[in-house]
């Protein structure tokens, strides 16, 4: 069963435009997915103690280096963003699968108009904040690909909303 708190939580901190918030509690499911979508990076994360299931997850940033990952925060050493998400102490860092990232944003149940919106900001944040530049591809043409395809999923989640 989802967190009840997690939607009114979610909506409060976009109004706020705590986007960290955003993404640091509850949607680094998305942010990740998202740059995994965008750039093909690899999905890396720590897991709950107790049942195994995700606690946060991060992209592996191929442009940054070996041992980099790349969250809301920005680009940081993967060892440190297991920290940050970890209440300051180490966990053991995991690769993470696509279908299993899914399935966790499932599991939050979030409206699908709520669920597009995570997204796009997501996408707004990657495209437009100094701090992910570098993570970015050389090849515009894939980026464009890449934004063509995603107005046509956000066409179809609105008519299917």
């Amino acid at each position: 069963m989802p967190d009840q708190r997690l939607l009114p939580y979610t909506r409060k901190r976009i109004e706020n435009h705590d986007y960290e918030a955003v993404f640091a509690h509850g949607g680094c499911f998305h942010f990740a997915l998202r740059l995994h979508e965008k750039f093909s990076y690899k999905i890396r994360g720590i897991r709950e103690g107790h049942d195994g299931g995700l606690s946060h997850v991060w992209c592996r940033c191929l442009k940054a280096g070996d041992g980099r990952g790349i969250d809301i925060r920005g680009i940081y050493d993967e060892a440190l963003l297991a920290k940050l998400a970890n209440g300051g102490k180490e966990a053991e860092i995991y690769d993470v699968s696509v279908d299993e990232l899914r399935t966790a944003i499932a599991r939050k149940e979030y409206p699908p108009d709520l669920e597009m919106e995570i997204f796009q900001l997501a996408d707004r944040i990657v495209d437009t904040h100094e701090r992910f530049a570098a993570v970015k591809p050389s090849d515009d043409n894939a980026y464009a690909q890449f934004a063509k395809n995603m107005e046509n999923r956000a066409s179809i989640l609105h008519n299917n909303s």
